[in-house]
């Protein structure tokens, strides 16, 4: 049996349904005229887009654009501007679409910018015209030349955020090196277009432009001056940053390359360990195989230095031995081309006596105490300027002044000149302290020469 109530209650419920769906449409009104905009806006995007970034938001009033205008003014997406002759887009339509081709207008914010500082320049000059003039449009044109600074200002704003941006961020991020150096390369080019932007906007050309007029000097020459110049840092030192990172990038990639190369020979060989390639195939191969070849090396001693006085005298005694006559033939055998040569009869000349500086029989006389039989072991240079000289810390012999350092550094020069006929053998050591505040310098306190054995006892105690 049907329950009689049945039909009321579903009516009931139909009616509480259509009610509650009218409320929730009039509630939700404003999504309604959203939708209707947003589909009016995409409707006429194109012509909305190139108005917004290429006309700062003004459609021109012409037979083509009539219907997006008249679309566009019902959804209140605009007004109409008698003066421009054409339509002007919401700053919120401005908006929305600067921020959704962010990236884009980023890439070519060279030639933006630079299209902003012509229609300033244009609008400037129409300022001139109707000030001499006395036109009551001239207070529409500064209030129009001040929103152009503003946009020129922000223009400059977002590129050097995004160069910024793309140092610190994107150019991080990307994995592939090639990838990183084409973009790297072309955010150096846009950099470098913008430079021609900003030296075009300098001091004189922005006086110029001013002409001396209360309103437009503080507006260019201040705020719009000061704002350039924080740009042009900016953009330095994102410039520099990134010229950096390329020059990296690209060192590892010629590294990258080379590290292949390698990788390969080093997969090959040891797939084949056998294999033996042709030296005459890297001729033809990458540049970091190189052939080597064998170097001729040759050395010449010092003849000034006394270190060498063994192996000069063994390599005179060699030539000698050479230039000796072969044998089965006498001095008086051999032809002597210059034998008709004068010889001086030295015979009744009387012999030079050549005298000895004190200061060298010093010297002999010290060298001479460690060789003689019974001689000393071990001698001082130090100790023998005392007993010579007394406790002088200089002397003069024939008006020649002879420091302590040149004592010590006479026993050190004779020393190694005559090293090869001392007997018994001697050896030679340095009493040294280092020089403060010169790294590897050090100063000869004294000199110690000693007989080989005394030596080496005297190094194995303090070892």
């Amino acid at each position: 049996m049907a329950n009689p109530n049945s039909y009321h209650t579903q009516a009931s419920s139909n009616h509480h349904a259509s009610h509650k769906s009218a409320e929730h449409e009039q509630a939700y009104l404003p999504a309604v005229d959203s939708k209707k905009a947003t589909r009016a806006l995409l409707a006429h995007i194109d012509i909305a887009t190139y108005a917004s970034l290429e006309q700062s938001g003004t459609i021109d009033d012409i037979a083509s654009n009539e219907k997006a205008i008249t679309t566009l003014a019902n959804n209140k997406l605009g007004f109409m501007i008698d003066e421009l002759h054409g339509f002007q887009l919401s700053g919120a339509v401005n908006r929305y679409i600067q921020h959704t081709t962010q990236t884009s207008r980023l890439r070519a914010s060279s030639q933006t910018l630079a299209g902003l500082v012509e229609e300033l320049e244009s609008k400037i000059e129409t300022y001139h015209t109707l000030k001499q003039r006395g036109s009551s449009d001239v207070d529409y044109f500064e209030s129009d030349i001040k929103e152009w600074v503003v946009q020129i200002i922000d223009e400059m704003a977002q590129a050097t955020l995004h160069f910024s941006y793309q140092v610190h961020n994107v150019l991080n991020v990307i994995a592939d090196l090639d990838v990183r150096i084409h973009e790297n390369e072309n955010a150096l080019k846009t950099i470098d277009n913008l430079n021609i932007v900003f030296r075009h906007l300098s001091v004189d050309k922005l006086a110029t432009l001013s002409r001396d007029d209360d309103f437009l000097q503080p507006l260019l020459l201040r705020l719009l001056k000061s704002k350039i110049d924080q740009s042009i840092a900016e953009l330095i030192q994102a410039g520099h940053q990134l010229r950096h990172n390329l020059m990296q990038l690209q060192q590892d990639r010629r590294m990258q390359a080379l590290n292949q190369v390698v990788d390969d020979w080093y997969q090959h060989f040891t797939k084949n360990p056998t294999f033996a390639p042709d030296v005459s195939l890297i001729m033809h191969g990458a540049p970091c195989f190189n052939v080597a070849e064998p170097l001729t090396l040759t050395t010449h001693p010092d003849l000034d230095d006394p270190t060498h006085d063994a192996f000069i005298s063994q390599f005179g005694e060699q030539i000698a031995d050479q230039l000796k006559p072969l044998s089965g033939q006498d001095d008086g055998t051999l032809a002597d081309k210059d034998n008709k040569a004068v010889i001086d009869d030295v015979s009744q000349q009387q012999t030079q006596v050549v005298s000895i500086s004190p200061f060298y029989q010093a010297i002999e006389q010290f060298f001479e105490a460690l060789t003689l039989i019974d001689g000393l072991a071990t001698l001082s240079g130090m100790q023998a300027w005392q007993t010579f000289f007394g406790d002088a810390n200089s002397i003069t012999i024939d008006d020649i002044e002879i420091t302590l350092e040149d004592w010590l550094l006479g026993l050190v020069n004779h020393f190694y000149t005559h090293q090869s006929i001392f007997e018994p053998k001697l050896d030679l050591s340095f009493e040294e302290r280092a020089l403060a505040h010169y790294t590897g310098n050090h100063i000869v306190a004294d000199i110690t020469v000693s007989h080989t054995n005394a030596a080496s006892a005297f190094k194995s105690e303090l070892l």
